[in-house]
């Protein structure tokens, strides 16, 4: 699964959490998760598996996330 900088903001707005919260879980710091989110910096392959492990990502959740972040206009 690839996790882009769009769907990294989606999945941390859906479940509200601050850059340095997801940071915290993943275990990196708040500057790189505002780079990914910039696209200033790309996702790496090991933090694609801590996101999808973290998040239990599948298809199915994933649209569930883009459906809620839709549906509520999160910003």
């Amino acid at each position: 699964m690839t996790i882009t900088p769009e769907l990294l903001m989606k999945i941390r707005k859906v479940y509200r959490l601050t850059q340095a919260k997801l940071g915290e879980l993943l275990g990196v710091t708040d500057e790189y998760i505002n780079m990914i989110e910039r696209g200033k910096c790309p996702v790496s392959k090991r933090l694609e598996g801590r996101i999808t492990y973290t998040f239990q990502l599948n298809a199915d959740k994933v649209a569930e996330i883009e459906s809620v972040y839709k549906r509520y206009s999160i910003d």
